[in-house]
């Protein structure tokens, strides 16, 4: 029974021994030359004894299973013909050597897209080459090449899963005129994982480089990275440029993350390979291998036209006087002015164009066109612009815009000019030459209407001269990291002779005195890295004419002196010639302009503007008489320079911003026509991030207004009164010699912090608290009161002390009995000129605000609360006298100053709603605001209400669109004993139905209302319905 056991076993062992004998000797099936059909299993393997060639017209299959051993010297050229590899999972396609010498690898170029799937390619010298044509890839693994696992040059790839392993040189190289996306790629132990170079466009999406020399090296190309990870490597990512924070958040982990040593590492990379056979082929990431398209240009854009009609009602006067406003009159029982809306018929023509070449060659043309019932025609924009390579030509409404010192950007109707001369060695423009001219504003003449306002006509003293512009620029960019720019920015403003336009009287008072104005300029960007380091520097000398100068001194002595701030001067200005402006301020912008301790209403706020308006432009008349010398920008007292400075260093989780800016007293650019002089600013910024749960930034910020008086210039601006300004001297004696002055220095401090927490994936919360403290000295001094109508032997302090003698004071109603003591003392304050002196305005606010976000499934939901604590905590640095004078905060208004008078508490707690569902998108906001004043028991309440829904209809056929406002103001405070109340509101809505026609064209057809309630100033007070259709068509 063993020995046949036995017998058995040897004989199965025998036969396994000769199946197994047989798949080893199976014979090879040699191949070469050109070939073409299907290279199948049951004939494998295969020896390639010489290159096979698939050229045109031909077609070569390798089925799953199949594999090809390849001979020294010996490859795959597909030179125009197709070619597939259809491995399977689990039964790839094998391509390797037949020997331990290398292979050549595969080639592919021409017309013929590559259908490449479930192969292996090993110890080749490049394992695929594709030029001048295209393949997708999918499930590939190639180990152990020489040169390059993949090269690409002038094509179009996609690639998913591929494992790229053990080259001697790069895994993936991509050189210039490529289009490539990858998709959940490896690349590990190679020397280089992936080099990007020239115009190629690239994506890594979930791509993974570890274990090799170097990670990715960026020669210059447009790389993006998704979700992939740069890890373990020696050196991460190198390149000349600053990385994206995409790929800055891609690498980590790396013995050296980041380096600039591009240069020397590109001189190390063997010489790209080249195929003869892709000469006959030609393909552009812009027209790929349609030649015809050389000579078409592709054409898109968008255009949408409205029609519509504005109804607009106002009130009617029924106070039984006469209403005046300006030149405009109503009578009783007439309706006030309509100074809102243009009511009637109006059209809009929006229009955008785009031309584009195979090569990148762009022309663009954007109109934006008005029509209505005031201006019957109006072109807001009209621009054509031409951009290939080398320049670009605007013609019409441009835009130019550089540094905020010199140029922060102005419109004009003109035309700009840039042309790029020669190459760096990073093939960026060595010099660009820049140059623009323009009209910054067209004549207006009196009697005209005014296109900005309705019912509005330009007064006798309401002119504008056409201003004109010219500007140029040279730029020099040595470095890819370096670039200086020189210019010329000059203005000039034409009243009799303008330029293809009609003149004005020489004689006619414009709203702004004429200028002439010149600026040189010089800007210089550097960036440093590794380290993301970036540094901008500019400098400025400009001037104008002196009147300018003084004219807006005058202006801004007027605002000045009744307590506005002149920091936006812009809208000052804008106001002074659009006054019915005014009437739709609303009250954070009234307060911007009267500051947090204003203590008066709204209504009240809007009517001292239009008085102070009125007597501002009286100023400008009487100013442009009177200042007529001009200044020279070679006049140098440091008063016409600007300087600014900016830091920005990024270092991953760490941010480090700083900014600083000089703007001396004369300074003037007609590029920054706005801006305000005599100004110091400073700035700082650090962003950290502590964890994927928590992170937060610190702020802190300080602007200096009216920073030199005279021969004091206050270089830095720490120091009134001084020349450096580098240390404060508040016992100087000119502090007491300029204690009257009207425009003192102004420190305005911020500062701030600011907490963001996640909370898994359920809620975000933000904590943030700031304070603002501004301060500055101002011409004001306490007076002693002896009137008995004043109250201010009201104050508890004259109040009769217990067996102390008293002394009756009669009044106009009553009789005052007080301490005689104390009135002595008093009284013996007559003896001086003044109680007080050397007032210091000081002015504290925090803020604490807090928000937290639900996530919940279709709906977030926010909630939040804002307070702010608003403190007067001005002091005068000379009071002696007040030492014993223990009188209350509103007693010492009857003598010049009400102590903490503004002080004020305000809370606001927003609450939104967002839901987002299949058929149905809603977000709903509610916010209550109350704000409480020690003033007269001053009070504030506010509701705000917003809500967006939207419905799509008939499978997304229609949109249904529907948005409310609605904002409810009270306003409180007692008056002569008397409690007055105002109330505003603000109330509008809209619905559009949206229909689209089909995927390039849709109509709107919407309807709405608003209605501006005000029952305290009925002049205020108006209703519109508007009815609108529009049509847009995209192309």
């Amino acid at each position: 029974m063993r020995k046949n056991l036995l017998f058995l076993f040897v004989l199965a062992l025998g036969i396994c021994y000769s199946f197994a004998k047989e798949d080893v000797t199976k014979p090879q099936t040699p191949i070469q030359g050109e070939i073409s059909g299907f290279l199948t299993a049951d004939k494998s393997p295969y020896l390639v004894e010489a290159t096979l060639t698939v050229p045109q017209g031909k077609a070569l299959i390798l089925d799953a299973g199949v594999t090809l051993l390849f001979t020294p010297g010996s490859g795959i050229d597909v030179a125009g013909g197709s070619f597939a590899i259809a491995g399977q999972e689990g039964n790839p396609v094998i391509l390797k050597s037949a020997t331990d010498a290398r292979w050549n690898g595969i080639s592919i170029t021409g017309e013929m897209s590559a259908d490449l799937q479930d192969f292996q390619i090993e110890n080749a010298e490049i394992g695929l080459a594709i030029e001048n044509g295209a393949a997708d890839i999918r499930n590939v693994s190639i180990d152990n090449s020489l040169e390059n696992a993949i090269f690409t040059k002038n094509a179009a790839i996609s690639i998913e899963n591929a494992h790229l392993t053990n080259s001697k040189g790069v895994g993936l190289r991509i050189s210039s005129g490529t289009d490539i996306d990858v998709l959940q790629a490896s690349f590990e132990k190679n020397r280089i994982g992936v080099v990007a170079e020239g115009n190629a466009i690239i994506a890594l999406r979930e791509a993974s480089l570890k274990d090799n020399e170097i990670g990715v090296l960026d020669l210059g190309a447009k790389l993006n990275m998704v979700k992939s990870d740069i890890q373990k490597n020696k050196i991460g990512f190198v390149s000349e440029n600053i990385p994206t924070d995409d790929i800055k958040n891609s690498v980590t982990q790396n013995q050296e993350n980041f380096s600039s040593d591009a240069e020397n590492l590109k001189n190390t990379l063997a010489n790209a390979p080249e195929n003869p056979n892709a000469k006959q082929f030609s393909y552009s990431i812009y027209s790929g291998f349609d030649n015809t398209k050389k000579e078409k240009w592709n054409l898109s854009g968008n255009v949408a036209l409205q029609v519509g009609y504005h109804l607009v009602r106002t009130r009617k006067n029924h106070t039984g006087d006469i209403w005046v406003s300006g030149k405009d009159s109503v009578l009783q029982n007439e309706r006030y002015e309509n100074y809102f809306q243009i009511p009637g018929l109006f059209g809009n023509l929006a229009a955008y164009l785009k031309m584009e070449s195979f090569d990148g060659k762009t022309i663009e043309f954007t109109a934006d066109l008005e029509s209505n019932s005031w201006n019957r025609f109006t072109a807001h924009t009209v621009r054509t612009t031409y951009t290939d390579k080398y320049q670009q030509l605007t013609l019409g409404d441009t835009y130019a815009s550089a540094g905020n010192i010199y140029l922060a950007g102005i419109n004009m109707l003109g035309a700009s000019y840039s042309l790029n001369i020669l190459q760096n060695k990073n093939h960026d423009p060595l010099f660009t030459v820049s140059a623009f001219a323009g009209e910054l504003q067209a004549p207006r003449h009196p009697g005209d209407k005014n296109p900005d306002v309705y019912k509005d006509w330009i007064e006798a003293n309401e002119a504008e001269a056409q201003e004109m512009v010219v500007g140029s620029s040279l730029r020099w960019k040595p470095l890819r990291r370096f670039d200086a720019t020189i210019g010329y920015i000059g203005r000039k403003d034409y009243l009799e002779d303008p330029f293809l336009r009609d003149g004005i009287s020489e004689k006619t008072n414009t709203i702004d005195p004429l200028i002439t104005a010149q600026t040189f300029y010089a800007d210089g960007n550097w960036l440093f890295y590794p380290g993301d380091i970036e540094l901008n520097g500019q400098i400025a000398l400009g001037a104008a004419d002196t009147s300018d100068v003084f004219a807006q001194r005058a202006i801004q002595q007027v605002f000045s002196e009744a307590g506005l701030s002149v920091s936006d001067f812009k809208l000052l200005r804008s106001l002074m010639r659009n006054p019915t402006l005014i009437s739709s301020l609303n009250r954070e912008e009234l307060l911007e302009i009267f500051g947090e301790n204003t203590l008066m209403a709204p209504s009240e706020m809007r009517e001292k503007l239009r008085l102070l308006i009125q007597e501002a432009k009286k100023v400008l008349v009487k100013t442009e008489n009177t200042e007529d010398s001009p200044s020279d920008i070679s006049d140098w007292d440091g008063q016409n320079l600007a300087l600014a400075a900016s830091l920005r260093w990024d270092l991953g989780k760490t941010l480090i911003e700083g900014k600083f800016s000089y703007v001396g007293e004369n300074f003037y650019s007609a590029g920054s026509p706005d801006q305000l002089g005599n100004t110091r600013a400073f700035s700082a910024r650090l962003e950290q991030e502590i964890s994927s749960f928590y992170d937060f930034a610190l702020n802190y910020d300080l602007q200096i207004e009216n920073a030199s008086n005279g021969n004091k210039y206050n270089i830095f601006g720490f120091g009134e009164g001084t020349r450096w300004g580098l240390f404060p001297d508040k016992n100087a004696t000119w502090f007491d010699e300029h204690e009257l002055d009207e425009n003192r220095t102004y420190y305005k401090h911020n500062a701030g912090i600011d907490n963001n927490f996640n909370i898994g994936k359920i809620a975000e919360l933000s904590l943030g608290y700031s304070v603002d403290y501004r301060t500055r000295n101002k011409p004001l001094r306490l007076y002693a009161n002896y009137s008995t109508e004043s109250g201010v032997y009201n104050d508890p302090w004259f109040k009769p002390q217990k067996n102390e003698p008293t002394l009756s004071l009669t009044t106009e109603n009553d009789t005052l009995e007080i301490d005689s003591a104390r009135f002595a003392e008093y009284y013996a304050m007559s003896d001086y000129p003044y109680l007080a002196s050397r007032f210091e305005e000081r002015l504290l606010k925090h803020s604490v605000a807090a928000e937290i976000a639900f996530l919940f499934p279709a709906n977030i939901l926010k909630i939040g609360g804002v307070w702010n604590i608003y403190q007067d905590i001005s002091h005068f640095e000379k009071d002696s006298l007040l030492d014993n004078l223990d009188l209350k905060n509103s007693t010492f208004s009857s003598l010049g100053y009400y102590f903490h008078g503004a002080d004020y508490f305000e809370q606001r707690y927003p609450v939104s709603l967002h839901t987002a569902f299949k058929y149905f998108r809603n977000t709903l906001s509610v916010t209550p605001r109350y704000k409480m004043y020690n003033f007269a028991s001053m009070r504030e309440l506010e509701w705000t209400i917003s809500e967006r829904f939207e419905i799509p209809m008939f499978d997304n056929f229609m949109e249904l669109f529907v948005d409310a406002n609605y904002r409810l103001e009270y306003y409180k405070r007692d008056f002569d004993g008397e409690r007055l109340r105002e109330v505003e509101a603000d109330i509008d809505g809209a619905m559009t139905l949206r229909v689209h026609h089909n995927q390039a064209l849709y109509s709107d057809w919407m309807l709405g209302a608003t209605y501006n309630y005000r029952p305290d100033n009925r002049a205020d007070e108006y209703r519109d319905f508007v009815l609108a259709a529009s049509i847009n068509y995209a192309f």
